[in-house]
């Protein structure tokens, strides 16, 4: 499968994969199918227009270059060190764990600025 636009230029495999349904039951907001790509098949980059949140820290502009199905370049324009850090947090850290399909149009960023 190949994404093309602004903000991406991926492939990935999602051959004999199966794809489950996020209904509201685990998680809320919800709404989306999700599925794991194959470990070593995702190629080329991503840029998030959103921020990350973890751990109280917010990461923006990330830019992700993946070979192999392995990031191979990471930048963000702010908490950059941040990111890099939990990309080399263990082993598994800089491959693809999830390709996911929103489904819900009811969510609504929390900052309006994000809206792609």
């Amino acid at each position: 499968m190949s994404l093309h636009g602004p903000n991406v230029d991926l492939s990935l495999s999602i051959k004999g994969r199966t794809f489950l349904n996020s209904s509201g039951q685990h998680n809320l907001p919800d709404g989306e199918i999700y599925t794991g790509p194959v470990e070593n098949s995702a190629k080329g980059w991503v840029r998030y227009t959103y921020p990350a949140i973890y751990q109280g820290r917010i990461v923006e502009g990330i830019e992700l270059t993946f070979e192999s199905g392995k990031v191979v370049r990471a930048t963000a324009r702010q908490n950059e060190e941040f990111l890099l850090s939990m990309l080399d947090a263990d082993p598994g850290a800089r491959y693809l764990g999830e390709f996911a399909i929103g489904t819900n149009f009811e969510i609504k960023p929390l900052h309006p600025q994000y809206l792609v």
